[in-house]
């Protein structure tokens, strides 16, 4: 990550900002945990829900 400080800039519809690339790859993968552990959290949730529903 040290390495990767070239400017790299964003374009999202009409919003559009720079940030270094370190930044960007720390912060997209961050997100991304986020949603992995989200969709889990979900999924033990709904098996939980029917596992009580059965009874």
């Amino acid at each position: 990550m040290i390495q990767n400080t070239a400017p790299v800039t964003l374009r999202f519809l009409f919003w559009s900002w720079s940030w270094p690339l370190w930044l960007f790859t720390l912060v997209t993968a961050l997100l991304g945990a986020l949603v992995w552990f989200g969709l889990g959290v979900l999924r033990r949730h709904r098996r939980r829900v029917a596992r009580r529903a059965e009874r």
